[in-house]
């Protein structure tokens, strides 16, 4: 380190910064966690070039039920909590609610096989239908 305390190593297979173990495994949760609250916030979420389509699709029909479907169902089950002090919501809860429904309604469209979620892609993922071909035939049909 020759005494610059700001400097990067590798020591081994583990990195370090100055003192400091720097975990791996931290990092890669730290940035799930950030891309999750990104989606939360309704910010768009940095897409690898590696992505197909296939897997965008994907993660648009998972997103798309878990805003129109489970969401909703959450937000009526927290609504419908009217237990007394100490066992009712307190102000923070109440405050935050809409950020904990958005992301269990996440957590929860990922971890279940929806077979909505499945059709939703495989719908999003097909080529779309040439409308011409179609709009020819009705013409002709009409005169």
């Amino acid at each position: 380190m020759n005494g610059v305390s700001g400097a990067i190593s590798l020591i081994g297979t583990e990195p370090r910064f100055g003192n400091l173990r720097v975990d791996v495994h931290a990092r890669a949760s730290v940035r799930a966690e950030q891309e999750a609250y990104n989606r939360l916030m309704g910010r768009s979420v940095r897409v690898e070039s590696a992505t197909t389509a296939k897997e965008r699709a994907r993660e648009a029909a998972v997103q798309l039920v878990a805003i129109t479907f489970v969401r909703p169902i959450l937000e009526q089950l927290r609504e419908s909590n009217h237990a007394a002090p100490p066992f009712g919501p307190t102000s923070g809860e109440k405050q935050f609610r809409a950020f904990l429904d958005a992301k269990l309604a996440d957590e929860i469209t990922r971890a279940a096989q929806f077979s909505l979620v499945d059709r939703i892609a495989s719908d999003l993922a097909r080529e779309p239908v040439q409308l011409e071909r179609t709009a020819h035939t009705h013409s002709g049909a009409m005169r």
